[in-house]
């Protein structure tokens, strides 16, 4: 199994994050975007990116993939860049900044195994 490493340091996206180590059961996977279908503490789909430390802060691609997880056996992890991932309402057009409204960022996310993530603006492999 190969691992993933998580590492946010403070920053304005999101709050400190210590080193996280996740174990993968699959090929982790870019892409510049993902729709998620559920968030907690959000209703109903949302963009998500990956977000880095480049020009003060911007879009990069986001990583996905299948990881064991103690507490529910398994989970989807979804990182960005070294500033964590950014994420928004779908459909909200709002270009990704920020202080946007309805914006926020976290260090990374894990959700249902099982959740039918899809990618948009293209997909590579990682």
């Amino acid at each position: 199994m190969a691992q993933i490493y998580v590492e946010v340091e403070e920053n304005p996206n999101c709050a400190y994050s210590p080193l996280q180590t996740f174990q993968t059961l699959e090929p982790p996977k870019t892409a510049t975007a993902l729709v998620v279908p559920e968030v907690s503490g959000g209703r109903g789909a949302h963009a998500v990116v990956g977000w880095g430390s480049a020009r003060g802060g911007s879009a990069c691609p986001v990583t996905y993939a299948r990881v064991t997880d103690s507490g529910a056996g398994s989970s989807l992890l979804i990182s960005g860049g070294d500033f964590g991932i950014r994420l928004k309402p779908l459909g909200d057009r709002t270009p990704w900044k920020i202080g946007a409204a309805g914006q926020w960022g976290e260090p990374y996310m894990l959700t249902d195994a099982a959740a039918a993530v899809t990618p948009i603006e293209g997909e590579t492999s990682g």
